[in-house]
C-alpha cells in the first residue's frame, strides 16, 4: 500500500486512497510528497466540511483557487460526498490541476462510494487498512508518533502488550490521542502502564454501560495505586478479594497484579 501510493507521488498519478476514519490516509499522503523532495504541503478541501470552498459555497471553485504545478499535491477529502450537481465542475477543476502536474489526492471511507462523474480523475486506488489489521506495524508506528510528540519520550516495554489487545475503533488517530495523553501524565521519561487510559486495560469485548465504565476505570485505577496488589486494591475500594477477582473477569481487566 505505502509502496503504491510512494510511486503515485513520485509519477504524480491521481490516486484515491479509502479507509476507515482515523487509518491515517493524510499524514500517508503527506509523508509520500515529502518523500518527493516538495517543500511544499499538500492543499486539502474537504467536500464535507462547511470551510471546504474559499469562494461561497463553490466547491470546485475551492480546488481552482488552490495552488497548482510541479511539486505540488492537492487532496481532495470525503469524495464521497461530492453533491451529484457539483461533480462535472469538481471532475473539471481535479482534471485542471492534473494537467498542471499537480499530484491529485482524494480520499474517502469506501471505494464504493466514489460519485460516478468523478471515477474517471482517479487512475490508482489503494486501501489504508485499520489499525487492528496491521497491529504488526504498532510498535514503529508508536515510536514514530513519539517522536511527533516529543524529543526522549519512550514506552515501556509491558506497554505495548495493552496496546495490541485494544481493537483501536479510531484507528491511528486514536492512538495518537491515547499516547499524547499518557506523555503528559508521564512520572518518568516513559510511558508506564500506569499512564494508559483503563479502556486499554480491559480485553472485556461487550458494550459497557456509562454505570460499568466507571467500575471498571475505578478497579483499574486502584489496581495502577496498588501496584497490582489484589488484596490492597479490594481493601481501599471496601470490598472483597473475591469481588475484584470476579469483577477483573467480567471487566477483562488484564492488568498484571498479585496477591
Amino acid at each position: 500500500m505505502s509502496r503504491t501510493v510512494s510511486r503515485c507521488a513520485r509519477e504524480r498519478t491521481p490516486l484515491l486512497l479509502h479507509g476507515e476514519t482515523g487509518t491515517g490516509k493524510a499524514t500517508l499522503v503527506r509523508a509520500a510528497h515529502a518523500l518527493t523532495g516538495s517543500a511544499s504541503a499538500p492543499v486539502v478541501v474537504d467536500a464535507a466540511g462547511p470551510g471546504a470552498a474559499n469562494v461561497g459555497n463553490d466547491l470546485s471553485a475551492a480546488l481552482l483557487a488552490a495552488p497548482t504545478g510541479p511539486g505540488r499535491a492537492l487532496v481532495l477529502r470525503n469524495v464521497d460526498a461530492v453533491a451529484p450537481e457539483q461533480g462535472p465542475a469538481v471532475a473539471r477543476a481535479l482534471d485542471t490541476a492534473a494537467a498542471r502536474g499537480t499530484w491529485v489526492v482524494g480520499t474517502l471511507h469506501r471505494a464504493s462510494g466514489v460519485p460516478e462523474s468523478l471515477r474517471r480523475c482517479f487512475l490508482q486506488a489503494a486501501a489504508v487498512p485499520a489499525l487492528r489489521h496491521r497491529l504488526t506495524d504498532l510498535p514503529a508506528l508508536v515510536d514514530c508518533l513519539l517522536r511527533r510528540i516529543g524529543a526522549g519520550v519512550e514506552c515501556a516495554p509491558e506497554v505495548l502488550p495493552p496496546l495490541r489487545r485494544y481493537d483501536w475503533p479510531g484507528n491511528v488517530r486514536e492512538l495518537s490521542l491515547v499516547l499524547s495523553k499518557a506523555a503528559a501524565a508521564r512520572r518518568t521519561y516513559r510511558i508506564e502502564l500506569r499512564d494508559l487510559p483503563p479502556s486499554l486495560h480491559s480485553a472485556g469485548s461487550r458494550s459497557l454501560s456509562p454505570w460499568e465504565e466507571s467500575e471498571r476505570d475505578t478497579l483499574v485505577q486502584a489496581m495502577l495505586e496498588a501496584d497490582g496488589n489484589k488484596l490492597l486494591a479490594a481493601q481501599r475500594l471496601g470490598i472483597s478479594r473475591t469481588t475484584i477477582y470476579r469483577k477483573m473477569r467480567a471487566y477483562g481487566i488484564t492488568l498484571p497484579g498479585r496477591g
